[in-house]
């Protein structure tokens, strides 16, 4: 995780090289289960040119991670992890991203949805940004809907949501790459928060 713009663009790619290297080995004797995915846009569903997120899973948990492309140079951005632990219990699927699960199952009976932070930073010079995160089997510290977090590593849909939290404001940055609503104005047509892009993971 990059705080402000001390810590350099390459922190985060090799930070993310680490994290596929380590969860991409057998962890208790369990081959870990690779996959990748393009990135779309959640306003109309296109693709990101050039961005692309890798999934690992394991019995003890799941890591990725995602290089996306358009995004502003100085803003704050973070990536969310949204979990369907029984995705045969969705009814709310995506035909163009190939899904059985969306935004309408997270609280449908039988899903046991979670969304928790995964990572966030600020933007660098250009348009382009790295990120990277795991998540361990049981972990739902600050789950966003009180969610079981992480029950189902092998079978889970798992979505990994990109949201902008506009300009950073050196003041509030710490709050704006590491929760979901710092220096947000809900309800209103400035607010500079919005939920951009996603890549989509299912089983």
């Amino acid at each position: 995780m990059k705080l402000h713009k001390i810590k350099s663009f390459k922190f985060g790619f090799a930070l993310a090289a680490i994290l596929v290297l380590f969860f991409g080995m057998s962890i208790a004797g369990a081959p870990a289960n690779r996959s990748t995915s393009l990135v779309h846009w959640l306003s109309d569903l296109t693709e990101v040119e050039g961005a692309s997120a890798t999934l690992v899973r394991h019995n003890n948990g799941i890591s990725y991670t995602l290089h996306t492309t358009e995004l502003t140079s100085g803003d704050a951005v973070t990536n969310w992890w949204v979990i369907f632990n029984n995705p045969e219990s969705c009814s709310d699927k995506s035909d163009v991203l190939g899904t059985a699960c969306g935004f309408g199952d997270l609280f449908a009976p039988g899903v046991d949805a979670s969304i928790l932070f995964a990572a966030g930073h600020v933007v660098g010079n250009g348009e382009n940004a790295n990120f990277a995160a795991s998540l361990s089997v049981g972990d739902n510290d600050g789950d966003l809907i009180e969610g079981p977090g992480l029950t189902n590593p092998m079978g889970a849909e798992i979505h990994v949501l990109v949201r902008t939290h506009g300009e950073m404001i050196p003041s509030l940055v710490s709050g704006q790459i590491s929760t979901v609503d710092v220096a947000c104005i809900d309800g209103d047509p400035s607010d500079p928060c919005e939920d951009l892009q996603a890549a989509a993971f299912v089983p």
